[in-house]
């Protein structure tokens, strides 16, 4: 066996990330670029058909119409928590490569949907792939760069999952608007064919060793039962309080207990399983892990309640229609993404992630109680300035919350704490529409009841409001009725900034008590990859002499 053979077959069981002091700056980039990708495009479809829906009702019906958008957040956050143990399994690149067709595939299916229930299950299939994107990306990512550089390429491929989060309502008015709402579903198939190629190319990881028989024994199949079960049916319970006008509908009670009681016979039987779990013991033991998964969570609200406060307060301000508020929304798309990348950037330059878990909850908390005080038509530079703030706090939260998780685990658990992360975010998102939908139905119905007695010939206006089409208030034509109706809605609004400040106070607390790791430099990181090279050099060198010798 030749020198640079046995270098090579050496490295691959190293370390993965020892290809990445190997590589070009460029090469880097492309790879990230690619991950970037396909994560932005992951992300895109979870709101993109959000501003599609009367399109969709004019050529499929009005039923089960909210199952477009919960199907796929369903599939796509419940099985979040498998993707990164199953990838240890089986090899990331595998199951990677399948998402990326299965989402391509769904998508395709969907655009050409010729009912609402092919529509819905086409997007839960959709949801599949995305969910693995997702979590697959940053895994991945965290394979090939080292701990102390992750912080500014997870920096970017964070901000790009957020940033189509925050875009998708955007896009989605205008491709409705200038073709048809089937180009929000063909839209991913150019963008997952050119990042999947990026990908095949440019990033090159082992698989583990075994046949198909012993991996597939290896798997925790009642672990992977239990976990999606909890999850789908605590999922549909803040589905079912996002259409409720009560916090006290027994349906939610019952199912949120259920769900709980479920998802702690998961963990009891994940401590005694003798196969691979899906939740490691030893993960959760560690102290950063736990605080992680909270403060994802409730970064996750703040995200999810932001992205459907912002544009309703614009439709309700200003009457904007859909492309008019996607552009509105700019200041909190702009913080995100800057903010983002550059709080990787200066993990990375500093190898210290704990001071923007402060900054970015006192951002949050501070830009939020401010929102309560805006005087909507009179104030437009605050509210450029108050919505960017959001932003910028999220922006500081979402990666160092990633790096905080994984800063305490050994590489065997990387991939299922990164997966872990990911779902708690996705599952604060779920919570955080859920709330928001409940507040305002509970609390605009409640404040227009004595209007609605008044004046029962609006009585349509004032439901179809309070199920988020705001549109129908502007279409009153008593303006003074109209004007009574925009305010109280506004105040339901408000309402919502209380929850999301109470969210906002809850992360900040935690960031607090996470424990401070200094990150390790990745010249010491090299210098260790050094020395193994040149090890097995000697040690190769020294067995050819003996041999020529003999």
């Amino acid at each position: 066996m030749s020198s640079e053979s046995v270098i090579s077959e050496s490295l691959s069981t190293y370390s993965t990330t020892s290809q990445y002091f190997e590589q070009s700056r460029v090469k880097h980039f492309m790879m990230v670029f690619s991950l970037s990708l396909l994560i932005f495009v992951s992300t895109l479809s979870s709101t993109i058909v959000s501003t599609a829906q009367e399109s969709i009702v004019k050529v499929h019906g009005v039923k089960n119409l909210t199952w477009v958008t919960q199907s796929f957040l369903l599939t796509s956050t419940a099985l979040q928590p498998i993707w990164g143990k199953l990838s240890d399994v089986f090899g990331r690149m595998i199951l990677y490569k399948i998402a990326i067709y299965l989402y391509m595939i769904s998508s395709l299916a969907a655009g050409f949907s010729v009912s609402m229930e092919m529509l819905i299950v086409c997007r839960a299939f959709m949801g599949l792939g995305a969910g693995a994107i997702q979590v697959l990306s940053l895994v991945i990512l965290s394979d090939i760069v080292p701990i102390r550089a992750r912080g500014k390429y997870l920096g970017a491929t964070v901000a790009a999952g957020l940033l189509g989060q925050a875009v998708g309502p955007l896009l989605g008015g205008v491709l409705t608007a200038w073709f048809s709402w089937r180009y929000t579903q063909f839209i991913n198939i150019p963008i997952l064919l050119i990042g999947s190629i990026m990908v095949i190319f440019l990033i090159i990881l082992p698989n583990p060793a075994g046949s198909i028989k012993t991996k597939i024994v290896r798997i925790d199949f009642l672990g992977i039962v239990l976990v999606v079960t909890a999850s789908s049916i605590v999922f549909m319970a803040f589905d079912i309080l996002g259409s409720s006008y009560t916090f006290s509908s027994i349906t939610f009670i019952v199912l949120v207990v259920v769900g709980i009681v479920i998802m702690a016979i998961f963990l009891i039987f994940e401590k005694y399983t003798k196969k691979d779990p899906i939740v490691s013991m030893r993960m959760v033991k560690h102290h950063n892990v736990w605080v992680g998964f909270l403060s994802a969570m409730t970064t996750g609200i703040v995200i999810y309640v932001t992205l459907f406060t912002v544009p309703n307060y614009f439709r309700a301000v200003y009457n904007s229609n859909t492309i008019e508020t996607g552009l509105k929304t700019w200041p909190y798309a702009f913080g995100v993404f800057i903010s983002t990348i550059v709080t990787g950037f200066a993990i990375t330059r500093y190898g210290n992630f704990k001071p923007y878990l402060w900054i970015g909850g006192m951002l949050l908390i501070v830009a939020s109680s401010l929102l309560t005080t805006l005087t909507p038509n009179e104030e437009k530079v605050k509210e450029i300035i108050l919505f960017g703030m959001i932003g910028v706090g999220i922006g500081f939260r979402a990666p160092s919350v990633t790096i905080e998780a994984q800063s305490v685990v050994s590489n065997d658990d990387r991939a299922s704490v990164t997966a872990l992360i990911n779902f708690s975010r996705n599952v604060g998102g779920v919570i955080g529409v859920a709330i928001s939908k409940s507040i305002v139905k509970t609390n605009f119905t409640k404040s227009v009841y004595k209007l609605m007695a008044e004046h029962p010939e609006w009585d349509e206006n004032f439901y179809l409001a309070s199920e988020g089409i705001i549109s129908a208030l502007w279409k009153i034509t008593d303006p003074v009725v109209r004007q009574k109706a925009l305010i109280k809605y506004l105040l339901s609004l408000e309402k919502i900034i209380y929850a999301c400040i109470i969210a906002s106070s809850i992360g900040f607390i935690l960031s607090l008590f996470c424990s401070p790791v200094k990150l390790r430099h990745t010249k010491a990181e090299r210098e260790e990859y050094e020395k193994h090279i040149a090890s097995i050099k000697s040690r190769n060198s020294t067995d050819t002499t003996g041999a020529q010798t003999v």
